[in-house]
């Protein structure tokens, strides 16, 4: 009986150590799940230069102040006219970044 008494605490305390390990896992699983939904994974490789699936592509950045949230349509035209110029120029990315307007003008002064 005192020998399992004595295994108790140790028994605890590995316990705690695994709910820690299985916490932080679980953790950086979640943050892992939300950097890939964030676009966070695909725009580090857009910065280097390379797509995810390897090829080499030049990124062309595109800055309007219109944000495709807003309007449906809007988002539907731009998808469109990025697919068919992707396809027309394979080795190019384009990237519609969205810069409120309140800001365009010295995004723009700076990036000239």
């Amino acid at each position: 009986m005192e020998h399992s008494e004595e295994n108790q605490p140790e028994s605890k305390a590995s316990q705690s150590v695994w709910l820690r390990v299985l916490m932080l896992a679980a953790a950086g699983l979640l943050l892992w799940q939300i950097a890939a939904h964030s676009g966070l994974a695909q725009e580090a490789a857009l910065r280097s230069g390379v797509r995810l699936s390897g090829v080499h592509r030049t990124v062309l950045r595109v800055w309007d102040w219109w944000s495709p949230g807003t309007d449906e349509r809007y988002a539907t035209y731009f998808e469109a006219l990025k697919r068919e110029f992707e396809q027309l120029h394979p080795d190019v990315e384009v990237v519609f970044q969205y810069v409120p307007f309140p800001q365009y003008e010295q995004k723009m002064s700076t990036g000239l």
